[in-house]
């Protein structure tokens, strides 16, 4: 891989992880309100929260801490960000085994966010790319 694609793909992950971190009270709260992270320390359901408690307590459920769940969140968003910059620049280079390689961590370890990709921009996608990502879903 060349520098120039190395830099490419610490520059996407960082980019998305920044994007993450500033969003991650927003990701949190979000999945809170939907009922999949439980009860708050207290005993509290999380579900029944609302306003900067809701933000506290999810955040806190992720990484057992507010901060500690923010850089849980930027974490994984910046690890996906990199996994996509990287499958692009695979395809790229036409080298489709290591493309492949970046859509299998993709999937494995961010299923929400390749769903979410693939459902964006499979219509965009050439038929090699599609079959790629179809085989994963």
């Amino acid at each position: 891989m060349s520098g120039e694609k190395a830099l490419m793909i610490a520059v996407g992950a960082l980019g998305v992880g920044i994007a993450g971190f500033f969003l991650a009270p927003v990701i949190a709260a979000g999945a809170g309100a939907a009922g999949i992270l439980g009860a708050a320390g207290t005993g509290t359901a999380i579900v029944g929260l609302s306003g900067a408690a809701l933000t506290s307590a999810s955040l806190a459920a992720v990484g057992g801490s507010v901060l500690a769940g923010t850089v849980v969140i930027t974490g994984l968003s910046a690890a996906g960000g990199g996994c996509v910059v990287a499958f692009c620049t695979a395809m790229e280079d036409e080298n489709f085994e290591k493309a492949d390689q970046h859509l299998h961590d993709l999937a494995t370890n961010h299923n929400a966010d390749f769903k979410k990709a693939y459902s964006k921009y499979h219509s965009e996608m050439s038929d090699q790319e599609r079959k790629l990502w179809q085989q994963y879903l």
